[in-house]
């Protein structure tokens, strides 16, 4: 009987393990299309720098808009980045705790 019960609780923590390690990959992957959208807003707002600023174009109300728009994104973006920087770097400081302590 306890090795029914041993041998159902270390299935259930491998489970665990696996479907801990299939939720990070996830994280992960979303954490590298966050940064190519923020390096995607990036290059967009200096191309739309770049168009405002030409001849043609300078003082258009609707582009000067635009602007403004996609520079608040990137604002938007910065903060959002800093936000998960911070809330990683202080993850990461506990589990090197935690790994220490347990050593």
């Amino acid at each position: 009987m306890i090795y029914f019960i041993s041998g159902i609780f270390v299935l259930v923590i491998i489970l665990l393990v696996l479907y801990i390690k299939n939720l990070l990959k996830m994280i992960y992957s979303i954490l590298e299309d966050i940064d190519h959208t923020k390096i995607l807003f990036k290059e967009f707002s200096e191309h739309l720098e770049s168009i405002y600023k030409m001849e043609l174009f300078y003082g258009e109300p609707v582009l000067l808009k635009l602007l403004d728009h996609s520079k608040e994104v990137n604002e938007y973006m910065k903060d959002f980045n800093e936000y998960y920087d911070n809330f990683n770097d202080s993850n990461r400081k506990e589990n090197q705790e935690d790994m220490i302590n347990n050593e």
